[in-house]
């Protein structure tokens, strides 16, 4: 009985998949209120229908354009859902464009964005800054380097104008970073075995972990991570990170940045360590040893008052690959949008974006 309980919800999903149609329109000053799954930021309604479209559960959406007067919520995309695959409310709003996923129109899993965004800035998750002429060369370099995602270019009006004509190349995270975990006896939790993707075709190596040891100092983030191998992976992931500790009781991960020297000192309960760059460590059986606990999504299942975020840690020697600018601390958070009045908040990628604040209509 219970198979087939769970065949015909299978069935009911597939069919639900299968009878929806392709509406790639969009609909001007309307709003879908309800139904959230979560909320990103965006830069227009073209990127963050894309979104939806990549999102496993997402079927509609709502975005704040930049002419959203009501608060400060422009930018805002709400990721959507509903049992029948419909809007439960559809309202006239000013400000507000609303439209479906592109799932059911075979999109292209890879889409091109090719457009450019004068007045918007995304700061953060630097690792590399020169000058270029103008945003499109600045476009080139990003496209050209692997680890780069997106960048953000000052144009010849930008002040102090010794910053003028500076690109900055940004990455985002190829393998998951924890917004919580917490120690719970009762509770198992792990990874999907896609992580480490990033390092497909690579050879396998055991990856170099210093046990009951530290690497004080030349800190450049601090993150959540469920193990010293979960910790290994993202100081293999992140462009510029030379080595990491992992301290066990705090479960917080340090990558550190120093070219020139390693300095190794005795401490319990820290595990120190070097990236993988050239092969993928084989972290499976220890990457989330020792947690004994869970990973929660936006905590304790309270939600943030709007425009909140807090980022994460950045420690000495935050400052790295290039000067920093008001508002592009190199080295600094990760990746996020903010035009004028906006407040900070990530794009949705590989890390988990914040919980959403409820959007019921206005």
């Amino acid at each position: 009985m219970e198979t087939h309980l769970i065949l015909g919800i299978l069935l009911s999903l597939c069919n639900l998949s299968l009878g929806q149609e392709c509406r790639p329109q969009l609909l001007e000053d309307v709003d879908f209120p309800g139904s959230d799954i979560q909320f990103v930021f965006s830069p227009d309604v073209d990127h963050c229908q894309q979104l939806c479209t990549q999102h496993p559960a997402c079927l509609f959406f709502s975005f704040l354009r930049a002419d959203w007067t009501r608060d400060n919520s422009n930018f805002y995309c709400y990721l959507k859902t509903s049992s029948s695959g419909e809007p439960n409310v559809q309202t006239s709003e000013q400000g507000i464009t609303s439209g479906f996923s592109l799932k059911p129109c075979s999109p292209d899993p890879k889409p091109c964005l090719p457009q450019l965004y004068p007045g918007l800035d995304f700061p953060g998750a630097d690792y590399k800054t020169f000058f270029t002429e103008d945003a499109d060369e600045c476009r080139r370099a990003c496209t050209q380097d692997p680890a780069c995602q997106f960048f953000s270019f000052l144009n010849e009006v930008f002040t102090p104008d010794n910053y003028r004509y500076k690109c900055y190349l940004k990455f985002s995270w190829s393998v998951p970073t924890l917004p919580i975990v917490e120690r719970k006896a009762d509770v198992v939790s792990g990874f999907s075995n896609k992580v480490g993707t990033f390092q497909e075709g690579k050879p396998v190596c055991q990856g170099k972990l210093f046990p009951n040891t530290d690497i004080p100092g030349n800190d450049v983030l601090v993150l959540l991570a469920a193990s010293p191998g979960h910790c290994q992976n993202l100081c293999s992931a992140h462009t510029v990170c030379t080595f990491f500790s992992f301290v066990s009781n705090d479960l917080k991960c340090h990558l550190k940045v120093n070219n020139d020297a390693m300095i190794l000192k005795a401490k319990d309960g820290i595990t120190s360590g070097l990236p993988a760059r050239f092969c993928w460590p084989d972290n499976n059986r220890r990457i989330g040893q020792g947690v004994g606990g869970r990973f929660v999504p936006g905590g304790r299942g309270g939600r943030p008052p709007r425009g909140l975020h807090q980022p994460e840690t950045i420690g000495e020697g935050g400052q790295y690959g290039g000067e920093g600018v008001p508002g592009h601390p190199v080295g600094g958070g990760l990746p996020a949008l903010l035009p004028p009045g906006t407040p900070i908040h990530p794009l949705f990628g590989p890390r988990p974006a914040p919980m959403a604040p409820p959007h019921e209509g206005y």
